[in-house]
């Protein structure tokens, strides 16, 4: 879903509609050819080209809504020689013991570290700060089609306005058990079904976690738009100044062909039985990339390590990586010793894992860069 400060609506007379993007063709190949022009730079460059971009004369919610879309679509990764931790430890604390006054001096310790590690001392300066967000590098990025890009970010736009809802109203043809099983997953949901139709009302409680709302939303609203036929009123509390809610009416006649939930997106869905309780997810999930984790929790890497351990799910330590103890060996089977990154890719995320090269290293593989980057070869010498 878009950031919550980046919704786009108009409301009238208690009705909100959303601002959708339809023909500004021009901006979005402009934005797919700044990232196209950015895979193998920094982050840092890639936000000031697109910062850039709000200098066109758009609306500088639509730019960055475009932008929050196409960065799910993007693989950052650190390029270091060393460890930038390991860099900076050694580098202050050999410092440290001494008075620096120059740029010389600066070169002289840079010259005795990097030659105890083995590497140029250029090399030893691009690593001290490799691990800062704007020294991310940009390793790959899967382009959509300005057309798909359309229904894909205002399919996201949708999806903010419903994280505010406070009942929603659906209904489609036919009967979907898993539509309606995540339907009781969202809160109080009332289902009425006919031999042709089913009905649901899913009631809201009042919460301050929008964000999450929006994303247990995510997963029902994109199977109720695989539906052949389907309609939609929500009461909507947004803005969140005005105490009356507003009224959000969508079809597939009208709303159907103009968005669309990026199939990245997609994860693999088991079918449950009804009456067979579904098993419970690991709370950190099946992979855990620890320096991920230690930033979302505020709290160092052994902290994060510490709340992990606690959760009594045993994991398999690959070093930054945690994986769990059955899934390991099917991990290795399913990539095999000599593959593909595209294929690596796909594998990976058919486990969840959407930043995947941090994993892919932590199983012991390497990566020959080549073009295109899905054609690069990943093995696996052990």
């Amino acid at each position: 879903m878009l950031p919550l400060d980046l919704i786009r609506a108009r409301r009238r007379k208690g009705v909100i509609k959303p601002i959708y993007l339809e023909g500004k063709t021009g901006l979005l190949e402009t934005l797919i050819a700044v990232y196209h022009d950015h895979v193998d730079n920094k982050r840092g460059a890639l936000s000031s080209a697109l910062n850039d971009c709000e200098q066109l004369g758009y609306d500088y919610k639509l730019v960055r809504g475009l932008v929050s879309v196409l960065e799910t679509r993007c693989m950052f990764k650190i390029r270091s020689v060393i460890p930038p931790k390991k860099a900076r430890t050694l580098l202050f604390s050999e410092a440290g013991r001494r008075v620096i006054k120059s740029l010389d001096d600066r070169q002289k310790i840079m010259n005795m570290i990097s030659g105890k590690l083995g590497v140029c001392a250029e090399d030893l300066d691009n690593s001290l700060y490799a691990d800062l967000d704007d020294e991310y590098i940009l390793v790959d990025f899967d382009s959509p089609d300005p057309i798909e890009l359309t229904k894909y970010y205002n399919y996201a736009l949708t999806l903010g306005l419903l994280a505010y809802s406070r009942k929603i109203d659906v209904g489609y043809s036919g009967e979907n058990e898993y539509l309606n099983s995540l339907s009781d997953s969202l809160g109080v949901a009332e289902i009425r079904k006919t031999r042709v139709n089913t009905s649901i009302t899913v009631s809201f409680k009042s919460t301050k976690r929008i964000s999450q709302r929006g994303a247990r939303i995510n997963e029902w609203f994109g199977e109720l738009c695989r539906q052949p036929s389907w309609q939609l009123k929500a009461d909507i509390g947004y803005p969140v100044r005005y105490k009356e809610g507003s009224s959000l009416e969508l079809s597939h006649l009208r709303e159907g062909a103009l968005i669309k939930r990026d199939p990245r997106e997609d994860e693999t869905v088991i079918e449950i039985t009804p009456p067979k309780r579904r098993q419970e997810k690991p709370r950190f999930g099946s992979i855990v990339i620890m320096e991920e984790l230690a930033n979302k929790l505020g709290v160092t890497e052994s902290g994060a390590l510490k709340e992990v351990t606690g959760s009594g799910v045993k994991y398999r330590n690959l070093g930054g990586v945690l994986v769990l103890q059955d899934l390991y060996q099917t991990l290795l089977d399913e990539l095999g010793k000599d593959t593909t990154l595209g294929v690596a890719r796909n594998v990976l995320k058919g486990h969840g894992v959407r930043n995947y090269m941090p994993v892919i290293e932590a199983l012991g593989y390497t990566v020959e860069w080549g073009r295109p980057r899905g054609e690069s070869r990943v093995y696996r010498l052990r």
